[in-house]
């Protein structure tokens, strides 16, 4: 499971759990997000880990989608984070 999260310098994290039965979760620790266009997001919205098939490779590939929250207006942010 993947959960936005904030840190304590008040920056955006993607945090990881994971849970043998969904009861008992454990922290695995936080996704490295490093895409410089992310800088000063204070958190990443709705974060969803998507398994999908490179239609080119056939490999299968992670995919992270999830909504910037930035503190300022920035036209060219608004859309969801795309990761791969």
């Amino acid at each position: 499971m993947v959960i936005g999260a904030q840190r304590e310098d008040k920056t955006g994290a993607v945090v990881v759990y994971t849970s043998e039965d969904r009861r008992e979760w454990t922290f695995r620790g936080e996704l490295g997000i490093k895409d410089k266009t992310l800088k000063g997001t204070y958190m990443y919205e709705c974060p969803s880990l998507l398994s999908m098939r490179d239609e080119l490779t056939g490999e299968l590939r992670d995919v992270l989608i999830f909504s910037p929250q930035v503190q300022q207006y920035l036209p060219e942010r608004l859309h969801c984070g795309l990761a791969g």
